[in-house]
Protein backbone atom coordinates (compact mmCIF):
# COMPACT_ATOMS: atom_id res chain seq x y z
CA UNK A 1 0.00 0.00 0.00
CA UNK A 2 2.85 2.36 0.85
CA UNK A 3 4.53 2.05 -2.54
CA UNK A 4 1.18 2.61 -4.26
CA UNK A 5 0.66 5.91 -2.46
CA UNK A 6 4.28 6.87 -3.24
CA UNK A 7 3.58 6.32 -6.93
CA UNK A 8 0.47 8.48 -6.61
CA UNK A 9 2.51 11.27 -5.04
CA UNK A 10 4.98 11.09 -7.91
CA UNK A 11 2.09 11.23 -10.39
CA UNK A 12 0.75 14.28 -8.57
CA UNK A 13 3.89 16.25 -9.39
CA UNK A 14 4.22 14.81 -12.88
CA UNK A 15 0.60 14.57 -13.98
CA UNK A 16 -2.20 16.62 -12.43
CA UNK A 17 -5.20 14.98 -14.07
CA UNK A 18 -4.07 11.36 -13.66
CA UNK A 19 -3.84 12.02 -9.93
CA UNK A 20 -7.61 11.65 -9.58
CA UNK A 21 -7.58 8.30 -11.37
CA UNK A 22 -4.56 7.13 -9.38
CA UNK A 23 -6.18 8.07 -6.07
CA UNK A 24 -9.45 6.44 -7.13
CA UNK A 25 -7.68 3.18 -8.00
CA UNK A 26 -5.63 3.28 -4.79
CA UNK A 27 -8.78 3.91 -2.76
CA UNK A 28 -10.54 0.92 -4.34
CA UNK A 29 -7.49 -1.28 -3.77
CA UNK A 30 -7.26 -0.19 -0.13
CA UNK A 31 -10.97 -0.79 0.40
CA UNK A 32 -10.77 -4.20 -1.25
CA UNK A 33 -7.70 -5.17 0.79
CA UNK A 34 -9.42 -4.18 4.01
Amino acid sequence: MGSTWSNCLLDVKTFGRQTLMCLSVSWEVSSTSN
